[in-house]
C-alpha cells in the first residue's frame, strides 16, 4: 500500500471510541479497528489481497494456470485487449473467489486437486482454514473432449464424497463436485445451464407474491403507483438480480421467466387470466417494460458498464467465448442489432459495428444507459410484434380459450387438461391408440398413456395413425381408459408418474409400414435420419 493510503487509513482511525448498552464505561481503540469503519475495510481488502496473490504465485508453481490463444486480429474490442494477458484469471470477491481450471480430460481432475491443495496450504500458512462442502468450497466440472466420459465415469464411480485432496501443510479433505452451486444469489449450474437459476427466481416470485397479496397487492385501497412501487422493490428487484449476465434462454427457459414477471404484472394490475385479459394487453396497461425486453436491457446495461470499467483481461476472455453460440457476448450482439432497429430518434442508438459499440461505450457510459432506458420504455418496444422475434416468443402472450366454458389459459397444455378433466375431452390420437406400442414405428412403450404421449410429440405418427387406422368404439374406450386409470392409481400409489416403465423403450421387428411423408418435409426418410425407405 503506498503511503499516501496508510495516512488516510490512519486518518479515519484516529480517535474513535465506542460504547455498549449496559457497560459505565467508553472504549477506547488503540489496536485494530472498530466494526463499520472504514478502517476495517481497508485492513480487510490489504489482508485478503495479499492471500490471493500469493494464491496465484502457487497456481502458476503447480502448472494448473489456465491459458487460451489470444487472436488480436479477431478481437471486437478494437485495440482494448490487443495486449492483454492469455492467461483466465482468478476472480476474487473480498473473501470469495472463482479458480477456472482448463486441461485435457484424463488430466483434468489431477490438476483440480492440485488447485485445491494450493489453496489450502496458503490460507492454512496465514491462519485460515478452507471449509470444503457444497455450498462453501466444491469444484463444477464440464467434461469436454476425447476421453471426457471415461474419465467422467471414473471419477463419478470412485468419489463418493468429492475429490480427496492431500495438501502439504493443510488437513486433508474431500472436495466436492457439485453441479449447482449458489454464491450470492446466482445459481451457477454445469455448462452454463440457466435452468436453476430461473427455477429458484420462479420459486421466489410465487412466495413473495404470496405475502404482499391480500395485505397490499390485492387491497383497492392501495393506488396502483403504489402498488407497483413496492412490487417493483420488493419482488421485481430480487427476480431481476444479475440477469444481465444470463446469456440467451432456451424457449422452455424464457417461457418461465416470461411468467414469473408476467405474474408480477398481473398482481399490480389486479388481472388473472380468467379475466381474458392477454399478457399484451396488461404490458400495455401498466406502461411497464415486457419481460425478455427486460433481460436485453440489463444486458447492454451490463456491457456499458463492462466497456467502461472492466480489466483488458475479461474483455480479452469475453472475445474467446464469442465462438460458443449461447455466449454471452452473442446474446449482446442480437440485443445491440434489436435496439437499433426500435427506429428511435436518438442518433446514439444507430446500426453500427461492434467495436464502434464498444468504443461508444468507453466514451459516454452514461448517455447510452439514459438512451437504452428510454427504448426499452418506447412503445414500440412494448409491442408484441417487436419484442418477439420468434413464433416461441410470439407465443408466450397468446391466450387458448375453452371452446365450452369460455375459460381462458395461457398454454395449450393448460388448455387440454382442462378439456379432460372439466369437460371429459379426449385427444384424437387416444380415440385411435388401440396397443402399448405405436403401429407406425413400432416403439413398444410398456403402456398406453406413453404412447399417446409419443403421439402427441411426433406429428408424422400422430398423422398417420389418424389416417391408417379406424376409431375405436365407444365400449372399447370404456374400457382402455378405465384399465389405464387402475395403472395410473397404481404408479401414483408407489410415488412414480404416471408415464413410468419399469423397462425402457425398444423398437419391435418390421418390417416397418409404409409412412405417408408430410408436405412439409425436409428430406430423408419420414420417421427421422438413419431410417431405411420401404423397397
Amino acid at each position: 500500500m503506498s503511503e499516501h493510503t496508510l495516512q488516510i487509513a490512519a486518518a479515519l482511525h484516529r480517535m474513535t471510541w465506542f460504547t455498549t448498552e449496559g457497560l459505565p464505561h467508553v472504549v477506547g481503540t488503540s489496536r485494530g479497528s472498530q466494526a463499520g469503519m472504514s478502517l476495517a475495510d481497508v485492513m480487510f481488502i490489504a489482508a485478503a489481497g495479499r492471500v490471493a496473490d500469493k494464491v496465484a504465485e502457487g497456481l502458476a508453481a503447480a502448472g494448473v494456470t489456465a491459458r487460451l490463444p489470444h487472436d488480436a486480429t479477431a478481437c471486437l474490442f478494437g485495440d482494448v485487449c490487443v495486449n492483454a494477458c492469455r492467461d483466465v484469471p482468478h476472480v476474487y470477491y473480498v473473501d470469495d473467489g472463482a479458480i477456472p481450471i482448463v486441461a485435457p480430460a484424463k488430466d483434468l481432475a489431477v490438476h483440480i486437486t492440485r488447485a485445491a491443495c494450493v489453496v489450502a496450504d496458503v490460507y492454512f500458512k496465514y491462519g485460515f482454514e478452507l471449509k470444503a462442502g457444497p455450498n462453501k468450497t466444491a469444484v463444477l466440472v464440464q467434461w469436454r473432449g476425447d476421453g471426457a466420459i471415461t474419465e467422467q465415469r471414473r471419477v463419478q464411480s470412485g468419489t463418493r464424497l468429492g475429490l480427496r485432496c492431500q495438501p502439504a501443510r493443510a488437513p486433508p479433505f474431500d472436495l466436492p463436485v457439485v453441479h449447482v452451486y449458489k454464491h450470492l444469489g446466482t445459481k451457477t449450474a454445469v455448462g452454463s445451464s440457466m435452468g436453476p437459476e430461473v427455477a429458484f427466481k420462479e420459486a421466489m416470485v410465487y412466495e413473495d407474491l404470496r405475502r404482499l397479496r391480500k395485505r397490499v397487492l390485492a387491497n383497492p385501497a392501495v393506488p396502483l403507483s403504489d402498488r407497483a412501487r413496492i412490487a417493483q422493490v420488493a419482488v421485481l428487484s430480487r427476480l431481476l438480480f444479475q440477469v444481465g449476465s444470463w446469456p440467451k434462454l432456451t424457449g422452455s427457459l424464457a417461457r418461465r421467466f416470461h411468467t414469473a414477471v408476467m405474474r408480477v404484472y398481473r398482481a399490480v394490475a389486479g388481472v388473472n387470466h380468467e379475466s381474458g385479459m392477454t399478457d399484451a394487453a396488461v404490458i400495455e396497461q401498466l406502461g411497464a417494460i415486457a419481460p425478455l425486453v427486460v433481460i436485453r436491457l440489463a444486458r447492454v446495461t451490463l456491457a456499458v458498464r463492462v466497456a467502461s470499467r472492466a480489466p483488458a483481461a475479461l474483455q480479452a476472455l469475453l472475445c474467446q467465448a464469442r465462438p460458443c453460440p449461447r455466449s454471452w457476448l452473442r446474446a449482446l450482439e442480437e440485443d445491440l442489432v434489436w435496439f437499433a432497429g426500435l427506429g428511435g430518434d436518438d442518433q446514439r442508438l444507430r446500426a453500427q459495428a461492434f467495436p464502434l459499440w464498444w468504443a461508444a461505450f468507453r466514451r459516454e457510459p452514461q448517455a447510452y444507459r439514459r438512451a437504452f432506458l428510454a427504448a426499452a420504455r418506447s412503445e414500440p418496444a412494448r409491442q408484441t410484434q417487436i419484442w418477439a422475434t420468434s413464433a416461441a416468443e410470439r407465443e408466450l402472450v397468446e391466450q387458448h380459450p375453452c371452446g365450452q366454458c369460455g375459460k381462458v389459459f395461457a398454454t395449450r397444455q393448460a388448455l387440454a387438461v382442462h378439456g379432460f378433466q372439466a369437460h371429459g375431452g379426449s385427444t384424437a390420437a387416444r380415440w385411435h391408440a388401440r396397443t402399448p406400442f405405436c403401429p407406425v414405428c413400432l416403439l413398444e412403450f410398456h403402456t398406453r398413456d406413453r404412447v399417446i404421449t409419443h403421439f402427441s410429440q411426433s406429428s408424422v405418427c400422430r398423422m398417420n395413425l389418424l389416417l391408417n387406422h379406424p376409431r375405436l368404439g365407444a365400449e372399447e374406450f370404456e374400457a382402455l381408459q378405465t384399465h389405464a386409470a387402475e395403472q395410473v392409481r397404481a404408479l401414483r400409489a408407489s410415488g412414480r408418474a404416471r408415464c413410468y416403465a419399469a423397462v425402457p423403450c425398444l423398437r419391435l421387428q418390421g418390417p416397418l409400414p409404409l409412412a405417408v411423408t408430410p408436405a412439409t418435409d425436409p428430406g430423408g426418410h419420414p420417421l427421422g435420419h438413419g431410417r431405411r425407405w420401404h423397397s
